[in-house]
């Protein structure tokens, strides 16, 4: 598998806190608040990039 979340981590509480500044219009999605980019950045640091994956995918 390339790409995996790293041991030890658990990406669902994170996810419900997204989840809860979450909304819906239609088929838009928005975030509320400033803890957006505070959540995502912990995201992206859970997750484990396969090396051999070019860099222009991984992002």
């Amino acid at each position: 598998m390339a790409v995996r979340w790293k041991k030890g981590f658990n990406p669902e509480i994170v996810i419900e806190k997204l989840s809860k500044i979450r909304t819906l219009d239609g088929e838009k999605v928005s975030f509320l608040g400033w803890e957006y980019e505070e959540f995502i950045s912990v995201l992206k640091s859970m997750v484990d990039i396969d090396e051999s994956i070019p860099v222009e995918m991984s992002h």
